[in-house]
């Protein structure tokens, strides 16, 4: 019975040492680097971000897209959105917690539609293009609740800023008029998980910010 009690206490040693041994080395890896493409980011949703430009849609349109004509500014059409793409940076100072941040993009072209105003009638037409880029700074804290050698689950706080440009060109002799403004912007995430290698690893993220409210991409740590 001693014996066998020698042996397991042993063994359990023997385990311990090399689950030690397998945390330190991937404590170790202190840096991550990642690139991400997401869906539906704050700019492209948040109340308010969306409309921001409209006072530049109805300006353009009264004084370069009418080309004399009486016109009112009317909506937009046939969107089409250029994902969130976002490139990040953080460093492990603790097990627990990691620094960095992320800069991402997204973009949105579009028809300005107007209301034609004659002396007898009305109607809607395109009168010229709209397109807006969106450029996002976001540092951020990252939360590692699990932190395993080939698995990881963990949230994320950041607040930061986005610089958005609108751009419009008429139809009518392609004139354009741009305005840019920047806004504070946040990123809250609170589920992130990823898996793979000890270095390279998918991950995918779910929350708020300017990487999507759903987003996927590859990390690698070192």
């Amino acid at each position: 019975m001693k014996r066998v009690l020698v042996i397991a206490v042993a063994a359990m040693v023997a385990t311990m040492g090399v689950q030690a041994k397998q945390k330190t080395k991937y404590y170790k890896t202190k840096h991550e680097v990642q690139v991400s493409i997401g869906t539906a980011s704050n700019s492209e949703i948040v109340s308010g971000y969306g409309n921001a430009f409209e006072a530049l849609g109805e300006a353009v349109i009264t004084s370069i897209m009418t080309a004399g004509q009486a016109m009112a500014f009317d909506s937009y059409d046939n969107e089409s959105y250029t994902p969130a793409i976002a490139v990040g940076y953080y460093y492990n100072v603790t097990p627990l917690i990691a620094v960095g941040g992320y800069a991402a993009y997204n973009g949105m072209n579009r028809d300005v539609i107007a209301n034609i105003k004659t002396e007898n009638s009305h109607k809607k037409e395109k009168v010229g293009e709209s397109s807006r880029s969106n450029y996002s700074l976001m540092p951020s804290v990252k939360f590692h609740w699990v932190r395993k050698k080939n698995f990881g689950f963990y949230s994320k706080l950041g607040v930061g800023f986005t610089m958005m440009t609108e751009k419009c060109k008429s139809d009518e002799g392609g004139k354009s008029e741009s305005e840019t403004d920047t806004i504070f912007d946040f990123d809250i995430t609170p589920f992130g998980v990823g898996g793979g290698s000890e270095h390279l690893r998918g991950f995918a993220e779910l929350g708020m910010g300017e990487q999507g409210v759903l987003c996927a991409g590859l990390r690698y740590k070192f």
